[in-house]
């Protein structure tokens, strides 16, 4: 429920959130009692996308439920993102600039 959810919402370039992983629907039981097992209550992942695709995700991942100010965070959020993003993408580029110059004969 949860994860199918959040890998479609990722591809889209939004954050998602889970404020209290307790409040899970009983469909979600399996996630539920994984995050049970490692002590998370609270999740926040947001995407990271270069080239026009998503590169992968980077999530938080918090013992309490989080708190009402931490679930407004988007803008940092976005900031957080973005320079992963473009350090990816420009490691990617300088690779295949470094790549093209020794085997451009």
């Amino acid at each position: 429920e949860f994860f199918p959810r959040t890998i479609q919402l990722l591809e889209k370039d939004k954050v998602t959130r889970l404020h209290d992983a307790r409040e899970l629907s009983y469909k979600a039981r399996e996630l539920k009692e994984l995050l049970a097992d490692q002590n998370i209550h609270g999740l926040i992942h947001l995407p990271v996308s270069g080239d026009d695709r998503t590169l992968g995700f980077l999530g938080f991942h918090s013992s309490r439920p989080l708190r009402e100010w931490e679930m407004y965070l988007d803008d940092y959020l976005d900031i957080i993102g973005g320079l992963l993003s473009d350090v990816i993408t420009r490691i990617h580029r300088e690779r295949r600039i470094r790549y093209l110059a020794y085997h451009d004969q």
